[in-house]
């Protein structure tokens, strides 16, 4: 199982993405039916280079503050024609 280090972000919005964007870092969200939404910031070259690895796209294991958290990926939003990513959906994994 692939593990993905991340932080919990405090600010949300628009221009709050931005600046996490130009700072080589990726805005996402865990969510799920029972638990409450968390918003983090991913490392932009570690999730490219865990991409690469044909299991990313099943369960992932997201550590955050020293918790695992087990999710599976929603929806990766894309630059229309960057191919850079720019948004992650997490689901919680029960």
């Amino acid at each position: 199982m692939l593990s993905i280090y991340a932080d919990i972000r405090k600010e949300h919005g628009k221009s709050a993405s931005r600046k996490l964007r130009k700072n080589n870092q990726i805005p996402a969200i865990i969510y799920g039916k029972l638990n409450v939404p968390v918003l983090i910031k991913l490392n932009y070259h570690d999730v490219l280079n865990k991409k690469i690895d044909k299991n990313f796209f099943n369960t992932l294991n997201i550590i955050v503050d020293n918790n695992n958290i087990l999710v599976k990926i929603k929806r990766i939003q894309k630059h229309p024609y960057k191919f850079k990513i720019i948004h992650i959906d997490f689901l919680y994994v029960n």
